[in-house]
């Protein structure tokens, strides 16, 4: 599962998924682990197939990801899954959905006190905002996401919410999307 994560951070989805399924394979062959331990697995391929394009699929890992984090009651877990569930419906454009998954995610992380997640899933929900047109949440949702990813140091979610904020001032205040660029 670290492999596949470390894949991931790297941006080598294809290595990523097959890691996971590595995982995946293993815990099944050795039916020694709880169930809860397949949970990374599924995550890890639900979350690297919807990356590759393969949307199906992903909400299919992803789903029995979520429903493992619900019946073993852990909490951040379900949330994660709730977050690449929301961006895999991003990504097929049916944003009604991607906007509950979304939501839910970012309240389970705020319940947690997970300041990372939190910060990571509002970055998703401005992002999903912002590919409905919806400027006015984008930006509302993209300004929490880069002031909580600069109190924690999270450069990656600040480079997102700066892209974002640039594009969102470019032709009202050209000064501040200048100034979000340069931090981008």
């Amino acid at each position: 599962n670290n492999l596949g994560l470390g894949f991931e951070k790297q941006g080598d989805f294809k290595k990523a998924l097959e890691w996971s399924w590595r995982s995946f394979e293993h815990i099944r062959a050795h039916k020694i682990f709880p169930e809860i331990e397949n949970w990374p697995a599924y995550h890890g391929i639900g979350a690297n197939y919807s990356r590759l394009g393969n949307l199906d699929s992903a909400l299919l890992f992803l789903k029995k990801a979520q429903e493992l984090a619900k019946e073993n009651g852990v909490q951040n877990f379900f949330g994660y899954s709730s977050d690449q569930i929301g961006n895999t419906f991003s990504k097929m454009k049916i944003y009604d959905s991607a906007i509950i998954y979304l939501k839910s995610a970012m309240d389970i992380m705020l319940q947690e006190n997970n300041d990372f997640g939190f910060q990571e899933f509002t970055r998703d929900l401005a992002q999903a905002y912002f590919k409905m047109d919806k400027l006015d949440s984008a930006n509302h949702y993209a300004l929490i996401a880069f002031t909580e990813a600069s109190r924690i140091n999270n450069p990656l979610v600040v480079q997102d919410a700066s892209f974002i904020l640039s594009r969102l001032n470019e032709k009202s205040d050209i000064p501040k999307a200048f100034e979000y660029l340069k931090l981008y």
